[in-house]
């Protein structure tokens, strides 16, 4: 299975135009389409710029719980799924999407490219994707502040943070060699970066994958809502690593998530449940705001960023990076990312 569901501010509106909307983004280098008549095809490069590994095309209807239903019609190329296989995702057309790898494996957000940056950004960002060896409450860098300034062509990152909620400094200083389409190489072909004149961003280097969207305060009513996403649980393997999810806060301090059992009917488990306790908003700055997420495992920290009217659509997103509940080695990552109703 895969999973592809919206994310992320960025440019584009409605739905898929003439010529279709196409994304793009890690994972290694990953390039969606949706076209018109339902149709969809989703090409992997093992670097940007290089040359195609596989190549998906299908088509699509959306289920009444939400998601999207894909079928794989046709697979050219060697890696990719087989003819037949199914998907199930979430789309705000023209904004951005995230896809679920062909095997098991972290959360690939992706874009929906634009022109390079004509103004000064200040972003938050969280990690989905983490290669570093560090224990995740204890030194591993999974959220913080992104900046970038225009009349410079300067990025950088003031503020890094692990789920122990200590401050890790600034980050290295970052170098853009070029940018083109949206989709910048940084440090010498070290990493790329994905931007959108929207405010969103992504970057992907030796160290992991990261989500960025406008850093702002935000109400925190703004997240008493049902989310429809995804979780990706490095503490389990195979297919279980990824599942649909739903999210509901009824308060500003608790929300409930939910596995579906039956994605094409809306159905959630009753078992596979986690309890989700806020303790405090737009910190540790504005647009964040700190958890303790408990399921039948244990508890464990969890970070969430917040995108209210995610480009212009009336949708609030979540973005969330913790500790798998229940893993006392503080090693396995822990991802949600909703989208409301």
């Amino acid at each position: 299975m895969l999973f592809i569901g919206a994310l992320i501010n960025s440019c584009g509106s409605g739905g898929a135009g003439s010529s279709g909307t196409s994304y793009g983004g890690p994972g290694s280098a990953y390039t969606a389409t949706f076209t018109p008549g339902n149709g969809f095809s989703i090409e992997k490069r093992t670097t940007v710029g290089g040359s195609v590994d596989f190549t998906v095309a299908g088509t699509y209807v959306t289920l009444s719980s939400g998601f999207l239903k894909l079928t794989v019609d046709s697979v050219t190329g060697s890696g990719g799924p087989t003819v037949g296989a199914q998907a199930y995702g979430l789309q705000i057309p023209g904004f951005a999407f995230l896809l679920k790898p062909f095997d098991s494996g972290e959360i690939i957000p992706m874009v929906a490219l634009n022109d390079c940056p004509t103004s000064d950004l200040s972003l938050n960002w969280i990690v989905t994707d983490y290669d570093g060896g560090s224990s995740l409450i204890s030194g591993a860098d999974l959220f913080g502040t992104f900046s970038y300034t225009y009349a410079t062509n300067s990025p950088s990152i003031p503020t890094r943070y692990d789920l122990g909620y200590n401050s890790l400094g600034a980050g290295t200083s970052l170098t853009i060699d070029t940018c083109s389409g949206g989709v910048v190489t940084i440090d010498g072909g070290a990493g790329n970066m994905w931007l959108t004149q929207g405010g969103g961003a992504l970057v992907r280097t030796a160290g992991g994958t990261i989500v960025a969207t406008k850093s702002a305060y935000y109400n925190p009513a703004n997240i008493v809502k049902t989310f429809t996403g995804i979780l990706f649980d490095q503490s389990q393997s195979g297919a279980n690593q990824t599942q649909p999810l739903s999210i509901t806060f009824n308060s500003t301090s608790s929300g409930t998530g939910a596995v579906y059992t039956d994605v094409e009917n809306g159905v959630v488990s009753t078992t596979d449940v986690a309890t989700i306790s806020v303790s405090s908003h737009n910190s540790p700055s504005n647009g964040f705001f700190k958890t303790t997420v408990t399921t039948a495992a244990g508890s464990n920290p969890m970070l969430c960023q917040v995108s209210a009217n995610a480009g212009g659509s009336g949708k609030t997103m979540l973005f969330c990076v913790g500790v798998s509940p229940g893993d006392g080695t503080n090693t396995k990552l822990y991802n949600m990312i909703g989208i409301s109703q």
